[in-house]
């Protein structure tokens, strides 16, 4: 089945519209682990953290936040138009390797 033939399709709409809110949580979960990352694991051997890493607020949603909910979006819709067979197991590992890369 081509991408076209499966975005005339309901499922093809919700599975690929569904990727929309699951990139801004998966941002937005991605900002606030970003955040919470000791300073000092941050830093080199031997290094005291600055003061800019000491603020807590390395990645501000309505700025870096932003850009990366885009991109995950992005990821994802793609992702789901690759694998355009419903919710499965291919899906699921790609995601991940989104997040994590």
């Amino acid at each position: 089945m081509s991408i076209t033939d499966y975005l005339n399709t309901a499922a093809g709409i919700v599975w690929t519209s569904a990727c929309i809110p699951l990139g801004i949580l998966f941002s937005w979960l991605a900002v606030l682990i970003i955040n919470r990352i000791p300073a000092k694991w941050l830093c080199d051997y031997g290094e005291e953290p600055s003061e800019e890493l000491l603020s807590g607020k390395r990645v501000r949603f309505k700025k870096e936040g932003i850009i990366m909910a885009v991109l995950f979006c992005a990821g994802f819709v793609m992702c789901r138009l690759q694998f355009n067979r419903g919710f499965d197991i291919y899906f699921i590992v790609l995601s991940l390797i989104i997040f994590f890369s």
